[in-house]
């Protein structure tokens, strides 16, 4: 099985507890096919200040959408990376004038503590 992003057709409105998080997180950690930066590291999560959710005003949803860097898009797909950007929805429209690319890979940009918290050795 390759690692997928197994999503359902309506949204998962699941809160869990830290514990779940932990062995969530845990699994990801060692699947053999976890997300890498383009610096071969392991991504762990994305950051995203808050300063740049809250300028999205006048939304009822964000979208996370998966793209290419826009520096990467004329390089061959070999010598492409990939990022991700933020939209806000409204009335179920995107809100087109206030598009974000600003997230942070974590390791790089990861919480203080960020590998305590999720029982996850440091990175070397």
């Amino acid at each position: 099985m390759s690692g997928t992003f197994k999503l359902e057709a309506e949204r998962i409105d699941d809160a869990i507890t830290l514990e779940d998080a932990k062995g969530m997180i845990k699994e990801y950690s060692i699947h053999p096919e976890r997300l890498k930066q383009a610096n071969g590291k392991d991504l762990f999560a994305l950051e995203l200040e808050a300063d740049d959710i809250r300028a999205m005003e006048n939304m009822d949803k964000a979208l996370i959408i998966f793209a290419v860097r826009k520096e990467d898009v004329s390089n061959d797909t070999a010598d492409q990376h990939f990022t991700n950007i933020l939209a806000g929805v409204k009335d179920g429209k995107i809100q087109t004038t206030k598009l974000r690319n600003m997230f942070a890979p974590c390791p790089n940009n990861c919480p203080s503590d960020f590998y305590t918290t999720f029982d996850l050795p440091e990175p070397k």
